[in-house]
């Protein structure tokens, strides 16, 4: 993908077959540049500000191609120190809050500020709910391409940190509102086909321009400050996706219940993928209906709680089949530096006193057999489910288009006949 800038430069973007940015070239006037390179870990970390050149157009080359640069020889002699290769100051961390809005970058190198080490702040920036930056609480000393929501911004059409680019459409950060019509509009009538993230800008966040999906961010609105109860055992999933379920439950609900009726009530593409799957009513069925796995569904293991991802369902154990308990979460975990602890908030049942639905953080320690343990409870982390939300809403919005094609190639084959055999 290329971008062309009125700075007389343009950006090409290398991206991995699931469309994350591997790396971003410059052309400036007749050179080219290795530009930025994206740093991963589960997610993105930061970028590397490369900026270095790779071709440059000469003179006496008069072909239109570019030429490799003249190396540079460096002598060294035998005691000179080994030079890294990438010199401190080129990484730049991006360090986000919980709706994943870039607020704070920082360099790799450390300076010395009141006889001790600090950070290199190199960006920081609050924002408004719909996205723009608030004028005097924001700091650039180091241009960062990606803001809020973890997106690029766009600044060449409404000024600086005004227009965020995500995948399908573009947002308007000063109206709240995108360009282009939602590509899943049909399918949701009672939207605004331009509305961001519904509206709802503190709970929620846009998934990549389309709708506005997560059973933790329902669960976050419309679940906390309920009471423990087992008025549940709907007999079946389709009941916890009904309209009324909510009046029927009474504010009342047990833990795995707490989760099914999330999953039913936060998107109904993704609600009807599960049904069609038949997810189980019971916790100890689920854990094993994620262990089997499927297209869009899947287990994770304890050991791998690094992959954790907020919306996932966390299934932990006691004594007896009974005596476990499931919840959603609601953060990243948090390792220590030694690996052996970590830490999470999920949405759960049992919260405070009072034993409401609320927020509640979970520390596991990892005990000598390798067993992941709850340090409250003593419980044993059987392991977490994933429901892959972004892959089942583009197979649908694929799987639509497709749809629409047929659906058009079949009204214009009968306009065609009609034309061809008018009525008498």
């Amino acid at each position: 993908m290329e971008k062309e800038y009125t700075g007389h430069y343009k950006d090409i973007y290398l991206r991995d077959p699931q469309g994350n940015v591997m790396a971003v070239y410059r052309i400036r006037k007749d050179s080219l540049y290795l530009y930025e390179i994206p740093l991963y870990g589960i997610s993105r970390l930061g970028v590397i500000k490369e900026n270095k050149l790779l071709k440059v157009k000469t003179a006496q080359n008069n072909t239109g191609f570019m030429s490799l640069p003249i190396p540079v020889n460096i002598a060294l002699s035998k005691n000179a120190l080994k030079q890294s290769i990438y010199p401190l100051g080129k990484k730049h961390y991006e360090t986000t809050d919980w709706l994943g809005n870039v607020r704070v970058t920082y360099t790799d190198k450390k300076s010395w500020q009141q006889n001790k080490f600090a950070l290199n702040v190199s960006s920081s920036q609050d924002y408004y709910p719909f996205g723009s930056v608030m004028e005097g609480r924001d700091l650039e000393i180091t241009n960062y391409r990606f803001g809020f929501q973890g997106q690029e911004g766009d600044d060449e059409v409404y000024g600086k940190n005004n227009l965020w680019a995500y995948k399908y459409r573009l947002h308007d950060a000063r109206l709240g509102r995108f360009f282009s019509v939602d590509p899943l509009a049909d399918k949701y009538p009672y939207n605004s086909v331009y509305a961001f993230s519904e509206n709802r800008v503190i709970d929620g966040v846009e998934l990549e321009g389309l709708e506005y999906v997560s059973a933790a961010n329902w669960a976050n609105s419309n679940l906390i400050g309920w009471h423990f109860g087992t008025r549940g055992w709907y007999y079946s999933f389709s009941n916890y996706r009904k309209k009324n379920i909510i009046e029927k439950l009474n504010n009342e609900i047990y833990c795995y219940e707490s989760v099914l009726l999330s999953m039913a009530q936060g998107n109904k593409i993704v609600a009807e993928y599960l049904q069609r799957n038949n997810i189980p009513l019971s916790r100890v069925d689920a854990v094993n209906w994620f262990k089997k796995g499927g297209k869009y569904h899947k287990f994770i293991k304890p050991t791998e709680a690094y992959k954790v991802k907020k919306g996932d369902i966390l299934f932990k154990g006691g004594f007896a089949a009974w005596a476990g308990h499931a919840a959603i979460v609601n953060s990243d975990p948090i390792f220590s530096n030694d690996g052996k602890e970590f830490t999470l908030e999920v949405l759960s049942t049992n919260v405070g006193e009072d034993n409401i639905f609320g927020v509640k953080k979970y520390t596991f320690i990892q005990s000598e057999d390798g067993e992941w343990v709850e340090k409250a409870s003593g419980q044993l982390l059987i392991g977490f489910g994933r429901i892959d939300e972004k892959g089942i809403m583009k197979e649908y919005q694929e799987s639509n288009k497709d749809n629409d094609n047929l659906e058009s190639q079949s009204q214009e084959n009968n306009v065609r006949e009609n034309e061809n055999n008018p009525e008498e």
